[in-house]
């Protein structure tokens, strides 16, 4: 019947009384039903500890924390319009990381716009 008429299935009593006894009990085997997931769902996967880093890693953190400060607060200034300060935090930003040429290009676009 469901190969030859899908529908006539549909209108059968004793059919949607099965299928409305498998989707209810949505046993799969190990005693949960489709719909346990729903309002239970899985616990969140525990984070990956964070590796350990050597002591050249984290002063190079360091390092980058505390230039990156140093220039945000020159950003800060700039915006206040305060541009010889400005260029004071962007040369404290390149002393602490003299390898950062971002923060030299700040310091020179401002000496143009003074």
């Amino acid at each position: 019947m469901m190969q030859s008429n899908p529908n006539a299935m549909l209108q059968d009593p004793e059919m949607m009384e099965v299928l409305q006894a498998v989707l209810m009990s949505g046993q799969d085997g190990n005693g949960t039903s489709p719909m346990d997931f729903m309002s239970n769902p899985p616990p969140a996967a525990a984070p990956a500890p964070a590796p350990s880093l050597s002591a050249e890693q984290k002063a190079a953190a360091n390092t980058k924390t505390a230039s990156v400060a140093a220039k945000e607060k020159g950003n800060a200034l700039y915006k206040e319009k305060k541009f010889d300060e400005a260029i004071a935090a962007y040369e404290e930003a390149a002393t602490i990381d003299p390898n950062n040429i971002l923060f030299l290009s700040n310091k020179v676009s401002l000496s143009f716009k003074r």
